[in-house]
């Protein structure tokens, strides 16, 4: 039988942190062919675990906020959430619920483990143990990438059809998956580095949080750190150990990527959307967009179109 998880209903649901269900003998926890409903499995609220997550969508219409990358799903779609990084799904457009394959690695387990570090290329210098050599991905991963998501789709398939037994078929299927995942989908642009990301996340909870429901609003790092009751540098630390970047940078990001999605699924003006996102001045949104993007709001809802 399979294990479904009811994330708002749940016991082990615990504020903001997903305690996943107890582990077992297999790495890999699958639920196949899940359909997001907007009733009992829209998760309201931003949430992190220690597990990486990994969504196929064989149909698309969600929204995954996932840190401060926003982005719509496709058909075909490989969407992957690394540990410890602050996420939720929302349904697109009422009426067309996504469908996808959802699966759960724990990183630990000694099946997956050593695909990290058998590939000490990409950890030259670091002699450290996981969780210090596991690199961050990519979040999203189109169709393109064809061999990352062929093998996740086979082991999906595999998985199911055996009741969601870890056969050595299935096991060698992870293996080369994660492989195709370190040839093709490291982000460069994070650090490489799981080290006590568990506590630091749990510290910067409540600016995540703030972030999330306020990202349109002035933010300034006084206020960020006093909601966390800490310093502003040891804030400013903790915040970038966790997301990579600084507590500005990440709410621009934020901003720029809500911005994106308006610029690709609305007629909204720009001018319209930068105060939709927190910009008073529509010649300062898209200086900033400009900056993090490399092209004009105008420019890139252009290029959407065609």
């Amino acid at each position: 039988m399979k294990e479904n998880i009811d994330i708002i209903n749940s016991p082990s649901f615990s504020g903001r942190h997903q305690k996943l269900p107890k582990k077992t003998s297999s790495p890999i926890r699958l639920e196949y062919k899940k359909e997001q409903l907007p009733t009992n499995t829209l998760l309201p609220i931003p949430f992190w675990h220690e597990e990486m997550e990994v969504k196929y969508f064989l149909k698309g219409g969600a929204v995954i906020n996932c840190g401060s990358n926003c982005f719509l799903t496709e058909k075909d779609d490989l969407v992957i959430i690394n540990p410890y990084e602050y996420h939720n799904t929302e349904i697109f457009e009422e009426g067309n619920n996504p469908v996808y394959h959802m699966m759960n690695i724990n990183l630990s387990h000694p099946a997956v483990y050593t695909v990290f570090k058998d590939n000490k290329e990409l950890f030259e210098g670091n002699e450290a143990k996981l969780p210090e050599i596991i690199p961050f991905f990519l979040n999203r991963l189109s169709n393109t990438d064809s061999l990352c998501v062929k093998l996740f789709t086979m082991l999906c398939d595999e998985y199911d059809r055996n009741g969601n037994e870890f056969t050595p078929l299935a096991e060698n299927l992870l293996r080369s998956f994660l492989y195709s995942l370190i040839n093709y989908a490291v982000n460069p642009d994070h650090p490489q580095n799981y080290k006590s990301l568990n506590s630091a996340t749990v510290d910067i909870v409540p600016a995540l949080q703030y972030i999330d429901s306020h990202f349109n609003e002035d933010i300034n790092l006084n206020t960020l750190s006093d909601l966390c009751n800490l310093s502003v540098s040891r804030f400013s630390h903790l915040f970038k150990e966790v997301t990579g970047t600084s507590a500005i940078q990440y709410v621009n990001d934020l901003r720029v990527s809500k911005a994106s999605m308006y610029l690709n699924t609305t007629t909204l003006s720009i001018s319209a959307i930068a105060q939709k996102i927190g910009f008073d001045d529509a010649a300062y949104f898209s200086r900033i967009f400009r900056k993090i993007t490399g092209i004009s709001p105008s420019d890139y809802r252009k290029k959407q179109n065609n």
